[in-house]
């Protein structure tokens, strides 16, 4: 049995989805549609504004919706015992214990910049950049309930600017790691009382991407990051037991996209990588430094 739904992003993010799906789940088994109330508080956290103070770009052109391009995806999956090698190997005095998250998003972003660069033939890489949504739930003073309502998330980039000092993994952990903690450092201004000054932050954020060219569309040089891991969503029962494979919208409508999520185990991790370019991605699943961690499209029932 396949449990589905459909959600516009216009009204929700993916926290959101998860805690619709366990407070519906949690109405079937209990019988009680408060096991989970909703908090409806965006709005009034962050206001309309009308006039919107900066000129923002727009991300996708006009015609995108038009017509949707399908690109090439495919599914790796990272065993725990496989992802402690990797935070090992990713480690450095800079970045002593990088997370799980950390140390396959920067494989990914390694192992994709220099696919790009075979492809092109180049003799070295260009330069490149990581970016990714952040849920700033609990980044606000005080945080945010789990089950706030909404789209509550910025986009955060870090860069890599192709010189050989960043050619390690650990290079590309250290520029997540940077960007993380100066994202936070941002929110650290966020109250829930000032609505005013939390739009000012995040709309200051995507005028400072636009400059760095991240909401450009599309962008050969530039890739999205989203996490799953951690939410949840494996502890979903709607009284059939707790669901055998659990994964989050179509990865062949996005280039250059990565999607991580966790296995079944909640030990493992579940990456649905998508380019723009076939090419890029016969020379991504054939690198030798990812397949030592990662094993490609493994069945979702074995894991």
């Amino acid at each position: 049995m396949v449990v589905g739904m459909s959600v516009c992003h216009k009204v929700a993010d993916a926290a959101t989805i998860v805690a619709f799906t366990k407070a519906w789940a949690n109405a079937t088994i209990l019988g009680s549609p408060d096991a989970v109330v909703p908090i409806f508080k965006a709005a009034s956290l962050f206001p309309p504004i009308d006039p919107c103070p900066f000129k923002l770009p727009s991300i996708r052109p006009a015609t995108a919706d038009k017509k949707k391009n399908l690109y090439i995806a495919r599914r790796f999956v990272f065993d725990a015992t496989k992802i402690a090698a990797l935070r090992a190997k990713a480690a450095s005095t800079s970045v002593q214990r990088p997370t799980r998250v950390e140390a396959i998003s920067a494989l990914i972003w390694k192992c994709a910049v220099e696919a790009s660069r075979l492809r092109l033939g180049e003799p070295a890489r260009k330069p490149s950049m990581l970016q990714w949504p952040v849920n700033i739930r609990p980044r606000l003073v005080p945080p945010l309930s789990e089950h706030s309502f909404g789209n509550l998330i910025v986009v955060s980039a870090a860069q890599d600017d192709g010189t050989s000092e960043t050619n390690d993994l650990s290079g590309f952990v250290c520029h997540l790691r940077k960007q993380s903690l100066n994202m936070g450092n941002k929110f650290n201004q966020g109250k829930q009382d000032n609505g005013e000054q939390n739009n000012m932050v995040i709309l200051q954020g995507i005028v400072e991407l636009a400059k760095r060219g991240c909401l450009a569309y599309p962008n050969p040089s530039s890739y999205t990051h989203t996490s799953r891991c951690k939410f949840g969503m494996y502890d979903i029962d709607f009284g059939l037991g707790k669901p055998t494979w659990v994964r989050m919208g179509d990865a062949r409508e996005t280039p250059n996209m990565v999607t991580l999520a966790d296995t079944s185990d909640g030990e493992g991790v579940e990456a649905w990588v998508s380019f723009a370019e076939k090419e890029d991605m016969a020379f991504f699943e054939r690198d030798s430094e990812l397949l030592a961690y990662a094993s490609l499209n493994p069945s979702p029932l074995q894991q």
